[in-house]
């Protein structure tokens, strides 16, 4: 048995972790917890194999630090030619655009939200908990149980102040209380907490924006007014300068059919949703809250890019608040003499979609290191 371990693990039986007793033949408990234990190392040898022959690499990550220390070597990869970098916006859209639509019309949850639903698109909703449930015949407004299944289905429903008060022409600590109210009123009607904010009448000062800011992915400091008297080609100029500046373009929409600078017909509206879903290869659309975090995190991260003996490990660090900023960040690779890929993050295999000119992932930017397994073309 000593020589069956040497030969499977080592050619000097001194390296052996084992001490060996002699044991007579008619000590069959002895003889049976050794047939034991030489089964258990033998697997546990087989394990290793495995691991190494996947690509785990051995490679101890520490959660709290992000440090990734390897214990393989380099390979002959050129660490240059891995061109990697973070796509500005999801999918490595050219652009991306937020629907958002302020005061909390009825109209917005029975046509706009339904409409979205139907192409696919999400929208931000800001509300003013003091006029829900409202049944003012002249401005409908949308009710607590309408915003809870908009909610359910995907809509961002965000805080616009309790009661549509101006922020500047009142004491912060009034302006304090008008957050928190409607802060409180959504996340107890909705079950969603706020994490963006919109000014009323987009009245704001640099202390305002301070506070409304505080704990919050982002707050609305600039929007195009899509309503009134827009045209359809007033619209797709829009859109295309959005295309051609590659930016994130948030809009700002009142009435559909009603309420203030509605449409002159709302038919504008619909059709240039479709225009835009049509286009859905280039433009990401999303809710204000999604995309806003999106580009936080694209901007404020960073990357340690190591080789391995079968391709790259990538570790990102982040330092933004992990219980705000969850958005999945796009990562591109130039596909450029690699015949395949798999990548893996926290053990996991990330979905990896494989174009002629370059690879794309989404990946968890607080998920620790990512490994990169590289198979490359023949030459």
């Amino acid at each position: 048995m000593k020589r069956a371990l040497t030969q499977a693990f080592t050619k000097d039986r001194k390296n052996l972790v084992c001490e060996f007793h002699v044991t007579t033949k008619n000590n069959y408990l002895h003889m049976k917890l050794i047939r034991i234990a030489l089964i258990a190392v033998l697997i546990f040898n087989k394990q290793i194999a495995f691991s190494q022959q996947n690509d785990v690499y051995a490679d101890k990550y520490n959660e709290n630090s992000k440090t990734v220390v390897q214990k393989v070597p380099e390979n002959n990869l050129d660490l240059e030619k891995l061109n990697f970098h973070i796509a500005k916006f999801k999918g490595d859209k050219e652009c991306a655009i937020s629907y958002t639509f302020d005061d909390g019309l009825l109209e917005h949850a029975t046509l706009v939200a339904p409409k979205m639903e139907n192409l696919g698109f999400r929208g931000t909703f800001w509300i003013n908990g003091k006029t829900i449930d409202n049944n003012d015949s002249t401005k409908p407004r949308v009710t607590w149980k309408q915003l809870k299944k908009m909610s359910r289905k995907g809509h961002e429903v965000s805080n616009h102040g309790w009661s549509h008060t101006n922020l500047n022409r009142i004491p912060m600590a009034q302006v304090k209380i008008e957050i928190a109210k409607n802060d409180s009123a959504i996340y107890v009607n909705t079950g969603v907490y706020p994490q963006t904010f919109c000014y009323p009448f987009n009245a704001k000062s640099d202390s305002v924006i301070a506070i409304a800011s505080e704990n919050r992915i982002d707050t609305r400091t600039k929007q195009i007014s899509l309503g009134g008297k827009i045209t359809s080609e007033n619209i797709d100029r829009l859109v295309e300068e959005m295309l051609n500046n590659h930016e994130w373009v948030v809009t700002m929409t009142h009435g559909i059919s009603y309420g203030y600078d509605h449409f002159n017909s709302e038919v504008i509206f619909y059709n240039h949703l479709q225009k835009v879903k049509n286009m859905e290869d280039k433009i990401w659309v999303d809710t204000f809250r999604k995309i806003g975090a999106y580009i936080k995190e694209e901007k404020a991260i960073t990357l340690k890019i190591n080789n391995t003996s079968k391709g790259y490990i990538v570790t990102p660090s982040l330092q933004l608040d992990e219980n705000l900023f969850k958005e999945h960040l796009t990562a591109v690779i130039d596909s450029i003499d690699i015949k395949s890929v798999k990548i893996f993050q926290n053990y996991q295999k990330l979905k990896t979609i494989v174009y002629p000119d370059k690879i794309m992932f989404d990946f968890d930017p607080f998920g620790g290191a990512i490994n990169i397994v590289i198979t490359k073309n023949k030459k």
